[in-house]
């Protein structure tokens, strides 16, 4: 008959040892290095979500079937009502008759941002998130400054309306 041994103490504390350790690794990786990487790999993650611009892919030769227009308009207005950023800069921007830099309106989302007590976003993501409106044409450049269009504003106004319809209590 064979008998079981047990760790003694010293083998214990040399095992919590290690784990504390290792949580400790943890926890410095990421309040040390994680945050050094961070801005490199959101850009990464925006590069691979952008894609290929429209005009540099050809067109494509087989017909699409196209939604209909109160079913596309539906969708692209859930995708404005979850896409915060989006729905932020065209706040701001319908907000100020001036227009805004990227970099005075990098500063305005992360106030909003800190308001909410979330994490600063980099430049690169108001930049990305910008520039995508732009080619959409729901904000322009004038004069070097960021503007909502007609069309940006008319979305504004539309999401607006949801947010207030959702919020008003059913009687």
């Amino acid at each position: 008959m064979t008998t079981m041994s047990y760790p003694g103490p010293v083998a214990i504390v040399v095992l919590v040892a290690l784990a504390v350790v290792g949580v400790g690794a943890d926890i410095v990786f990421r309040l040390v290095i994680a945050p050094r990487r961070r801005e490199a790999f959101i850009n990464e993650l925006l590069d691979c979500f952008a894609g290929p611009s429209a005009e540099s892919e050809p067109a494509a030769s087989a017909q699409v079937a196209e939604p209909s227009a109160p079913e596309l308009t539906e969708c692209l207005l859930r995708h404005f009502e979850r896409s915060v950023i989006s729905q932020q800069i065209l706040i701001k921007l319908a907000e100020g008759e001036q227009g805004l830099g990227q970099r005075e309106l990098s500063a305005t989302l992360n106030r909003s941002q800190a308001d909410r007590s979330k994490p600063a976003l980099p430049l690169s993501v108001a930049r990305r998130v910008a520039i995508t409106l732009l080619h959409a044409g729901l904000i322009g450049v004038e004069g070097g400054a960021l503007r909502v269009t007609e069309l940006g504003r008319q979305l504004n106004h539309l999401l607006r309306l949801r947010k207030e319809a959702r919020l008003r209590p059913v009687i």
